[in-house]
Formats: C-alpha cells, structure tokens, sequence
C-alpha cells in the first residue's frame, strides 16, 4: 500500500469539508466531476491525489473564490 502524502490528506480533507457544507453526496459530486464515488473517496481520504483539471472543475462546481488572480484582467 502507498504511502499518503501529507498534500493530499490535507487537500483531501478540504475537499470534504467544502463537498459536506455544499450539500453534496460523494455519489452527486463525483458524478458531477465525471469520477468515481471510490476515486471521490480516495481524494478526500488522502489516498489519492487529485489531478489539476479535477480541482479546477471542483473549484467551479463548488464556488471557488479567484485567490490569487489578477483583479485587473
């Protein structure tokens, strides 16, 4: 078994916070985000890392603020 990287238990447990406050099932977001509701789990357990461009659809599904934009483009 892999070894988890602290990275991913971090953002895995973020994600799960964000997911539960939205009022989101496993089941709903991952069909939403075109995954599994085993590949979902295994983010949010820290288990599995997430790729860039499933974050960015999460950001977008879930209200993600522009941290970090230019304000001005």
């Amino acid at each position: 078994m892999r070894e988890k990287k602290d990275i991913n238990i971090e953002i895995g447990g973020n994600i799960q916070v964000a997911r539960e406050q939205a009022g989101y099932t496993q089941d709903t977001l991952s069909e939403m985000l075109g995954m599994t509701p085993n590949h979902l789990s295994a983010i949010e357990r820290g288990a599995s890392g997430i790729s860039l461009e499933a974050l960015q659809r999460l950001c977008r599904l879930l209200g993600g603020s522009n941290y970090g934009r230019n304000e001005n483009k």
